[in-house]
């Protein structure tokens, strides 16, 4: 594009009778584009915030010619948005605040490209798999349904890119991403900020394959990279991806992926807790439900532990005097939800082996 308003400049200059002088920009300085070409009758701000066109929605990019010169412009075109919501009603963070309204900091383009540290956790979950930038506001929008595809090949994904697999891109060494992505926008997310998103999409996906490569990640030089890596184990919680971020915790150095890596197997075990059911000879309890019961004049302790499969079920066998309630403290002392037996003070209490 810039070559072309560069040959733009030099056929105004031919034709017009006075010296010309003109710069042009590309996304390349501080020039307020949209307000400026909305000013130009290319199009209206629509209430997804861009530039919609009547003929081409908002699939495009835009360029500027700054002239020394005045010349006729056109007026703008009156917003046509109506009473149509979709686009803010799309948006899986709620980055709208209102129509015309964007709350960058919620924004997924925004997340994954421009954002330097860490993705909040309370929208990792919203932002599914996407790894570099969202268009679903614009791919919604009634404009861009019936607009035409673009015959210009440099719109065209380059080969590679299009739907790329996620999981070998975590092992993407520094050169190798930028020899990987060399002429792409990706590279504005840096390495750190592009695994920080695959991670994010892995745990999203909750890919059980992605689980070997996940863990290896947690090794990562990065610790932007080995949080976001935590957190993705932490989503998919298998047992594997529980002992994994254990080991790490007993050398982690870095405050903030310890504190993610913790967080990460709290998530894990009260995942699992819920899913727990206690089987007695009345019936099923649900876990969450009987560990609210007491039993009294009970200590209930973990023997040398072993790591049961998250979602595992637990059979407790709880004495006939009392048979619809849970001995809580045998929950309360477990070590997480890794333990080889329960067993009652009073040894004649029969329990069950777990």
């Amino acid at each position: 594009m810039k070559e072309r308003l560069e040959s733009l400049l030099e056929k105004i200059r031919g034709v017009y009778p006075e010296p010309v002088e003109g710069k042009v920009f590309v996304d390349s300085g501080p020039v307020l584009e949209r307000g400026i070409a909305g000013v130009a009758g290319i199009g209206w701000i629509g209430k997804n915030t861009h530039l919609i066109s009547p003929k081409r929605g908002s699939w495009f990019f835009l360029g500027e010619l700054f002239l020394s010169v005045e010349l006729a412009y056109d007026r703008p075109i009156k917003d046509r948005c109506g009473k149509c919501d979709l686009c803010l009603k799309a948006c899986p963070t709620g980055a709208f605040v209102g129509p015309y309204v964007l709350d960058a900091r919620r924004c997924i383009s925004y997340l994954t490209i421009e954002l330097k540290g860490a993705i909040p956790q309370h929208l990792r979950p919203l932002m599914g798999n996407h790894v570099f930038g969202c268009d679903i506001c614009q791919e919604v929008c009634p404009y861009n349904v019936k607009a035409k595809p673009t015959g210009e090949e440099a719109f065209y994904p380059r080969e590679g890119l299009y739907a790329p697999e996620l999981i070998p891109l975590l092992s993407l060494s520094e050169e190798e991403f930028r020899r990987r992505f060399r002429g792409s926008p990706i590279l504005r997310a840096k390495r750190r900020g592009f695994l920080r998103n695959v991670a994010v999409a892995l745990g999203n996906l909750k890919s059980l394959e992605a689980v070997p490569a996940l863990i290896h990640a947690l090794r990562d030089e990065d610790a932007l990279v080995r949080r976001h890596v935590a957190w993705a184990l932490g989503e998919i919680g298998t047992a594997e991806a529980l002992e994994a971020l254990r080991k790490r915790l007993e050398v982690e150095s870095d405050r903030e992926v310890r504190e993610e890596i913790e967080e990460a197997v709290a998530d894990i075990l009260s995942s699992s807790l819920q899913s727990l059911q206690i089987h007695t000879k009345k019936g099923i309890l649900p876990f969450m439900k009987a560990i609210k019961a007491h039993y009294d004049g009970h200590v209930v302790v973990p023997e040398e532990p072993i790591n049961l499969p998250v979602n595992t079920p637990v059979r407790v066998l709880v004495p006939e005097a009392d048979e619809s309630t849970l001995i809580t403290e045998a929950f309360a002392k477990l070590s997480e939800t890794s333990f080889s037996r329960i067993w009652d003070n009073d040894e004649d209490a029969a329990y069950d082996k777990l």
